[in-house]
């Protein structure tokens, strides 16, 4: 996706380029003596002697030593880039007419070729791409969940909406004893003081405060305030974090505690300068 300032930057990003690129030919280049490499040179002179057997000439150029090397300018690449945002200007992004499409098509078609038996394949590959297309169309139409999936659909993540930012189910499968999995992983930094942070964070959230800074100290009898019936939390499996991509789309990454359970998110402390925290999202037994 390109807006008008993103092309105007593109358009002088190419114009510091090419002074560059005649900047190094007519400097850098003109500074060495660059020649072919020594496979280059005995494939040009094994063409050349075969030339020769079949009644060709031969050019002195080809019987010397290592031809010289010199920076070329003058291709089709080079003289393409100036109207690339010309280009995208009337026709759109590469996207829209990429070769990527067809060269993919090309691929489907050689993964069928195996499955014919190599009388009038054309009808047979046909045939393949007809019944993969129906197939495909079905299965859009009645929304087939594929059998690989074990999610419930409590757990499912819900449609992706520009107002949500995370998911998490609100299941209560996996209930955990909070004392039960202090005393498991009892010794485990990650634990350390984690009730009176986990009621820190509580409040945090019933008082609207602001989480990204954790700024507010709680006093004792704010945390006891905060009552856990019979101390159980509940463990789901995974957390659904939606963001919108570099072309406006909306997704959403995958925190799991036992694949992917490794986080970076933007600190919200004003000291240290670094700009980022990093945590590991537990996982219950």
């Amino acid at each position: 996706m390109h807006s008008r300032s993103t092309i105007t930057f593109l358009e002088e990003t190419f114009q510091k380029l090419s002074r560059k690129l005649r900047k190094f030919r007519n400097f850098t280049c003109a500074a060495f003596n660059a020649v072919e490499l020594p496979r280059e040179k005995a494939a040009r002179q094994k063409k050349a002697s075969q030339r020769s057997e079949n009644g060709g000439n031969i050019s002195q150029e080809s019987s010397r030593g290592a031809k010289s090397k010199k920076f070329n300018l003058l291709t089709y690449k080079f003289h393409a880039m100036g109207d690339y945002a010309t280009t995208i200007r009337f026709f759109g992004t590469t996207d829209s007419f990429t070769t990527q499409i067809g060269e993919l098509a090309h691929r489907a078609l050689k993964a069928f070729y195996p499955l014919t038996n190599k009388l009038d394949t054309p009808a047979q590959l046909a045939k393949h791409e007809r019944r993969r297309r129906v197939l495909r169309r079905v299965a859009e139409a009645d929304g087939i969940v594929s059998s690989t999936s074990n999610r419930s659909q409590a757990d499912a993540p819900p449609s992706v909406s520009s107002e949500m930012h995370h998911h998490i189910a609100n299941s209560l499968n996996n209930p955990v004893n909070l004392f039960a999995f202090l005393r498991e992983n009892d010794g485990d930094p990650a634990v350390k003081n984690f009730i009176p942070k986990l009621r820190d964070h509580i409040l945090y959230r019933l008082r609207g405060l602001d989480v990204s800074h954790c700024d507010h100290t709680f006093t004792d009898d704010e945390r006891n305030a905060v009552i856990i019936p019979n101390n159980i939390i509940y463990s789901v499996q995974t957390m659904q974090v939606y963001y919108t991509t570099y072309d406006l789309r909306r997704e959403y990454d995958t925190i799991n505690p036992r694949a992917h359970s490794d986080v970076m998110v933007l600190s919200g402390e004003s000291a240290p300068r670094h700009p980022y925290w990093y945590a590991r999202v537990l996982a219950a037994p």
